[in-house]
């Protein structure tokens, strides 16, 4: 067995660990895994998952910094932020997680119509209201990103009716 089939293998336990409760197990098989896993898809799931394990083990900042570490290597995946989002309300800062719970779902309505420049506004519009709750404000209008980000809920339901598009790199790991 290959070291990325072993990361899948591990991976799959570590979600196992998950669903019965074992936060501890599974944090330690998603550990395992990362050491082998190579693919962009598989260390991302196998961050995010263990971001959520650490989260149920009341491990904040850890769990926030897989989400980071998760970021870096797919900033566009929805789920990243999900993620990011439950390790910040831990740590006590609503407005970036809220924010960040808004680009989750930028995110993943551009995913089922990418070429929408509607949607592609608002994934803009909520980066720089996540950024402006960070502290790391750029120079897009803060009054311009909240309004766009307020009517994400109504783009995600279009988004969701509409016919979706292929995916280009299908996430063969995510759950």
């Amino acid at each position: 067995m290959g070291d990325e089939d072993a990361a899948k293998r591990l991976f799959a336990l570590g979600t196992q660990a998950a669903r019965e409760g074992d936060h501890a197990g599974s944090h330690e098989h998603f550990t395992q895994g990362l050491a082998l896993a190579s693919s962009v898809e598989l260390r991302s799931a196998l961050l995010t998952s263990r971001s959520a394990a650490l989260v149920g083990l009341g491990r904040w900042e850890d769990a926030l910094g897989d989400g980071e570490a998760c970021q870096k290597i797919r900033p566009s995946w929805a789920r990243t932020f999900e993620c990011k989002a439950t390790a910040l309300e831990g740590l006590g800062r609503p407005r970036e997680a809220e924010a960040s719970r808004h680009l989750s779902s930028a995110l993943a309505a551009l995913k089922q119509d990418p070429k929408n420049d509607e949607l592609r506004a608002n994934v803009k519009a909520a980066r720089a209201l996540l950024a402006d709750a960070a502290g790391k404000s750029t120079a897009v209008d803060t009054k311009y990103a909240q309004d766009t980000v307020a009517q994400l809920p109504q783009a995600a339901d279009a988004a969701a009716s509409a016919p979706k598009a292929p995916d280009a790199a299908p996430d063969a790991a995510a759950s």
